[in-house]
């Protein structure tokens, strides 16, 4: 009972930093690469959603945030649901079992197919 309320707990946690994400306020690596990296999703969301086509890049990132902000909590609780097993644990599992392809799903609502 103990490691649910604190599974409880930790995802709650996650789920309201998710919901505040803002890709300006990531940790990156290697800080010269933000800019580029910025760019670059800037750039898929362009190509993705046809009404962002000539939107500048904050307009872009914003996009972008938002589209993390409401898909990614989503798919999180339906990857993660009730469980009782630390988050890593978690990670780790849907990663080797197919549970990228849950994530694909609930937050795209289509299916991922692998070209392998």
């Amino acid at each position: 009972m103990v490691f649910r309320r604190r599974w409880a707990r930790e995802k709650a946690r996650t789920v309201a930093v998710l919901k505040e994400f803002d890709v300006g306020n990531c940790i990156c690596a290697v800080e010269a690469d933000r800019e580029i990296v910025c760019a670059k999703i800037a750039d898929l969301m362009r190509v993705v959603h046809q009404h962002l086509r000539n939107a500048s890049t904050a307009e872009a990132l914003e996009a972008f945030n938002n589209e993390v902000r409401v898909k990614v909590p989503v798919a999180f609780d339906c990857i993660f649901g009730v469980v009782t097993l630390r988050y890593r644990h978690m990670v780790f599992i849907a990663l080797t079992t197919g549970g990228s392809a849950s994530a694909d799903y609930a937050v795209f609502n289509q299916p991922s197919y692998s070209k392998y």
